[in-house]
């Protein structure tokens, strides 16, 4: 299964023509929203408007400080990806980018010789 996860306008927009195409060669996906919009005009409006189906999940991070949507953002990924169980490098790498990978971190692909403790300089 191919996980999408978007949270505002640009994201959506992105995601139509990703989505309609790989819907189109049969692959299974699931939307997951943020929820940092919350505004059906903001939000459901473009769903509709493209052609994409509404997320299966909303994470209703939406309100607070900047800090406070980025802390429910992650705590409703983490307990979602581990509910749908995608492969471990797709996990690692939508937890890293978002700054938590470290905690659930688990071994993906390497490079052979590199040394991913070594940092750039290392390799």
């Amino acid at each position: 299964m191919i996980t999408h996860i978007v949270g505002n306008r640009p994201q959506f927009i992105k995601l139509a023509p990703l989505y309609h195409e790989l819907e189109r060669e049969g692959y299974e996906q699931c939307i997951i929203h943020s929820g940092q919009h919350y505004d059906e005009n903001m939000s459901d409006v473009f769903f509709e408007e493209l052609g994409i189906p509404m997320p299966a999940v909303n994470l209703q991070a939406g309100g607070g400080s900047h800090a406070q949507m980025t802390a429910r953002i992650m705590v409703g990924l983490e307990k979602e990806l581990l509910h749908l169980r995608p492969l471990p490098e797709a996990a690692q790498v939508v937890l890293r980018e978002g700054g938590g990978g470290e905690h659930h971190r688990e071994p993906g692909p390497q490079q052979e010789g590199t040394d991913p403790a070594a940092g750039e300089e290392g390799q």
